[in-house]
């Protein structure tokens, strides 16, 4: 009969542990609300958790299932991980960098008119340091979320900007920019700013700068209050987003569209789905290197995100420390495209080009300086 138990665990188990999984990705497949406790552990942890325990499976019980339990769940976290497409992207840049080293060429290029880097940082109890390490950065548009108050804001305007610079803001964000703020609306409950960005060459932006209510892991699973707590900030969030998103109006053809801030969730969440028709995720789609934002000391979470309509096309993106904020800053380079169904005429006699005197953007840095 003890001869059996031994035999009986090694299929027992991983035969468990495959039952896992496939509970695991329905609860992300659907997205019940039920079940966002789960979901809002990194798929890539639950992977992490399954080949530890189809390794003792497979070392301790000699169960030859486990060697297909270890290979699913490794699969799964490789696949899966919303983090998985920008580290694929940074290695095959890495390699393509170390095989073509870049040539240094001399003088300024003319600045594409249709370039747009673009940044988002919560600042953290409204620290304006946190703010002010940006500059280096070389923004077009900055979303700060729990952002100093307005005397500070008209001081970064000028510190990043001068005279060309404009802010909007609500009590808890504000939107700074080159050219023209117009603030639109606010969405009370989350303090959500709506704008439109006039640009130097007569570009119309809206722009919409978020904060939401945080919604991240917690280790006391097991606690009853900690489901209703995450499912009652699930079903506000997404109300909130919807609310947000109804704020910008419908045009015969629209200007190009970023929304941006802390979504207070990871990737993947239901909340997202509202977005998904008409926005994309800019890092999802071009970032590279690790993207999570939350926590700065160990970032797991990418709750801080820029989505843009499809008149922006994604370029770059990269989540770079921050020296006074407990969030990481996203930074997003994009390219305006042209309108669908919008003809150009270009005339026999092309008129001469104006002469742009702003400096061309830098290349996205890999690191962001300490300030002293």
């Amino acid at each position: 009969m003890l001869r059996i138990v031994p035999s009986f665990m090694a299929v027992a188990a991983p035969v468990a542990l495959l039952g896992l999984h496939f509970v695991v990705m329905m609860c992300y497949i659907s997205r019940w609300d039920q079940f966002v406790t789960i979901t809002l552990i990194p798929i890539w942890i639950w992977a992490i958790i399954g080949i530890i325990l189809s390794l003792f499976s497979l070392l301790i019980l000699k169960g030859k299932l486990a060697i297909l339990s270890l290979l699913t769940w490794l699969g799964t976290g490789l696949i899966c991980a919303d983090e998985t497409p920008a580290l694929v992207r940074e290695i095959k840049d890495s390699y393509l960098r170390s095989r073509s080293p870049v040539k240094q060429e001399r003088g300024a290029k003319p600045i594409d008119p249709n370039h747009l880097r673009v940044i988002t940082l919560n600042c953290t109890d409204r620290n304006i340091e946190a703010a002010q390490e940006l500059k280096s950065l070389k923004p077009d548009i900055i979303f700060l979320q729990e952002c100093p108050p307005n005397p500070e804001l008209r001081q970064l305007t000028r510190h990043f900007f001068g005279e060309e610079g404009s802010y909007v803001s609500s009590w808890h964000n504000a939107i700074i920019a080159r050219g023209k703020l117009s603030q639109v609306d606010t969405e009370p409950l989350s303090s959500s700013v709506y704008a439109t960005l006039e640009t130097l060459d007569g570009k119309k932006i809206d722009l919409i700068n978020l904060h939401l209510q945080g919604s991240i892991p917690r280790l006391d699973i097991w606690n009853p209050e900690c489901w209703k707590t995450h499912i009652t900030a699930r079903q506000q969030n997404r109300s909130q987003l919807r609310a947000i998103i109804n704020m910008l109006p419908k045009r015969a053809v629209n200007w190009p569209r970023i929304i941006g801030g802390d979504f207070g969730t990871p990737p993947g969440d239901a909340i997202f789905r509202v977005l998904a028709p008409n926005f994309n995720d800019s890092f999802k789609s071009a970032g590279r290197g690790w993207g999570n934002t939350y926590s700065k000391s160990f970032p797991v979470l990418r709750i801080d995100q820029l989505w843009a309509s499809e008149e922006l096309i994604a370029v770059s993106g990269l989540v770079l420390p921050s020296n006074h904020s407990s969030h990481r800053i996203v930074v997003c380079d994009y390219r305006i495209a042209k309108p669908k169904g919008v003809f150009t005429l270009i005339p026999s006699s092309p008129p001469q080009l104006l002469t742009m005197t702003k400096t061309e953007p830098s290349p996205l840095p890999t690191t962001l300086s300490h300030a002293h």
